[in-house]
């Protein structure tokens, strides 16, 4: 059917070795600019007591202030 030799063999592998780290290499890329996270003033939570600044998650119930602990709400701007 197909004759190959020792050397087409490695050579081959190689190249598909080669052709596999590229195409990780190529998604690894794309799923990082496919999932950018850009922080907007919608996850920004201030806090009344202390007046620090953090992110929220997305969907946290409750918000507390990792400095004070204090129950804080989300600024909607």
């Amino acid at each position: 059917m197909f004759n190959v030799t020792m050397q087409n063999g490695f050579l081959y592998y190689t190249l598909g070795l080669l052709a596999l780290a590229a195409g990780l290499a190529g998604y690894d890329f794309w799923r990082d600019t496919a999932r950018q996270w850009i922080p907007s003033r919608s996850v920004l939570v201030e806090c009344s007591e202390c007046n620090g600044v953090f992110l929220s998650e997305r969907q946290g119930a409750v918000l507390r202030c990792p400095r004070c602990q204090t129950v804080c709400s989300r600024k909607h701007t």
